[in-house]
């Protein structure tokens, strides 16, 4: 069995508790006899005070994770949100369990324990992977959007549908994407083949495969239709697809090429904001 020990920070105002000692809940995710110790950071843009606070630690002793990792508290400060944390890790440790550290945080295991007035508490620990994006899916650069269907397509390859998609649970880190948040997930039988396409017409849903991608890449990501200001115009999105610009191509010629044959259609398509140089850089 694993055992979990936390540290909180002393400057936070109306907070006593100094530390907890949770024991592993989940037995795939436990070693007999190990333990670790982690310190939560005491900048948190979670509010420490409510039921089911997330906050930010650092491992600094450990015999399961490396010392010096970064990881995410989830905590159930309440006996009845214990359930919603069990739920989350069975999807991790078991559905998604291929999928973690490329798809979705690598994950630590479920600990409980009690406050010191006796209420049941919970903690899953999950690889720290930095903070949900901040603005509207459509408002995204293309290649994030991308990333973020690949990431989701991934998932449902797994045989589930998230159940509560939205933008606070989806973490960027260095440029790449994790899902995060399973508590709500439904079987699916997916038969989408992760086709895309950006910049193209809409495909018809039906042929597409999912409804649920579908719709998502249509209403929430619009990568299909007019381009959003500050995206590359259609033609250079479908080029892109058909000649794999997306690789890291330092092709000059190629590049030169594009900008004389699709100049003339892209004149009065482009904000003023967004010029033709800048899309054909966005490319790659």
């Amino acid at each position: 069995m694993t055992t979990l020990h936390v540290k909180f920070p002393r400057e936070w105002p109306g907070w006593t508790t100094k530390e907890y000692t949770l024991r592993s809940a989940h037995p795939s995710c436990s070693k007999e006899g190990t333990s670790f110790t982690v310190i939560v950071d005491s900048e948190t843009n979670s509010d420490y005070s409510s039921d089911s606070p997330v906050f930010r630690a650092s491992v600094v002793n450990s015999s399961n994770c490396q010392s010096g990792a970064v990881v995410a508290l989830k905590f159930a400060f309440r006996g009845d949100l214990i359930s919603y944390l069990e739920e989350e890790v069975e999807v991790y440790e078991v559905a998604l369990r291929s999928l973690q550290a490329k798809t979705v945080p690598r994950c630590y295991g479920l600990y409980t324990g009690h406050r010191e007035d006796g209420e049941p508490i919970a903690c899953l620990v999950l690889e720290y992977w930095g903070e949900c994006i901040d603005k509207p899916f459509h408002c995204l650069p293309l290649n994030v959007r991308m990333r973020i269907l690949e990431q989701i397509g991934e998932i449902h390859r797994q045989g589930l549908i998230h159940g509560d998609f939205a933008e606070r649970n989806v973490l960027e880190l260095d440029g790449d994407i994790r899902i995060i948040d399973f508590d709500q997930t439904r079987p699916h039988d997916c038969q989408c083949r992760m086709d895309f396409r950006p910049g193209e017409a809409a495909p018809d849903e039906q042929d597409f495969g999912c409804s649920h991608l579908w719709k998502l890449c249509k209403s929430d990501m619009r990568i299909w239709g007019q381009p959003s200001i500050g995206e590359p115009p259609q033609g250079v999105l479908s080029l892109k697809v058909r000649y794999r610009l997306r690789s890291r191509s330092k092709d000059i010629q190629t590049y030169r090429l594009l900008q004389r044959d699709l100049q003339p259609s892209t004149t009065h398509s482009i904000p003023n904001s967004c010029s033709f140089p800048s899309a054909i850089n966005d490319i790659h």
